[in-house]
């Protein structure tokens, strides 16, 4: 089920509202020419472009011990979370009571970048949290696209009201 709210940027369409499992790891399903060779479609290049980035980028150590030293279920790099930017955010996992499992959070700290693509199953629930709370941080912050993220039009940035 589609979710939409409306921010300062036009409605955001979130793809699931409610609890989903969680995604698998990237996997494509390509098409392959006659000499058997793998065809993309351009969106599946631009995918690839900033997976191969990611990948190349995530190389130092420390994002790889961090990585190593997360519980199992956090350690697989997946389409509509970025891994990387928990990582440069410091973030550390928190256990869920109602999910028996570790999560991290939904939002890099120390940019605002969200770290879910609006594709994420739980992506909504960050929308509703900001929407819905009074804390002094989400009343002076908004929500927007930022297309240069690691999910283009998918990705979501806290910006300051005054900084738009």
């Amino acid at each position: 089920m589609a979710f939409k709210m409306r921010s300062g940027n036009g409605p955001l369409k979130f793809k699931n509202m409610g609890s989903s499992p969680m995604k698998h790891p990237i996997e494509r399903d390509h098409s392959h020419g006659e000499d058997g060779e793998t065809v993309y479609t351009d969106e599946e290049k631009k995918k690839e472009e900033k997976i191969t980035t990611s990948e190349v980028s995530s190389d130092d150590k420390g994002y790889q011990e961090w990585k190593a030293n997360l519980p199992k279920n956090l350690q697989t790099e997946t389409e509509d979370y970025n891994l990387r930017g928990a990582y440069e955010g410091g973030l550390t996992p928190v256990w869920d009571e109602g999910s028996q499992s570790y999560h991290l959070s939904s939002v890099n700290p120390k940019t605002g970048e969200w770290l879910k693509s609006m594709d994420h199953p739980s992506a909504w629930m960050e929308y509703q949290q900001h929407s819905l709370s009074m804390d002094p941080y989400h009343r002076e912050h908004t929500v927007t696209v930022n297309p240069e993220g690691r999910f283009g039009e998918k990705q979501l940035k806290y910006v300051k009201k005054n900084d738009k």
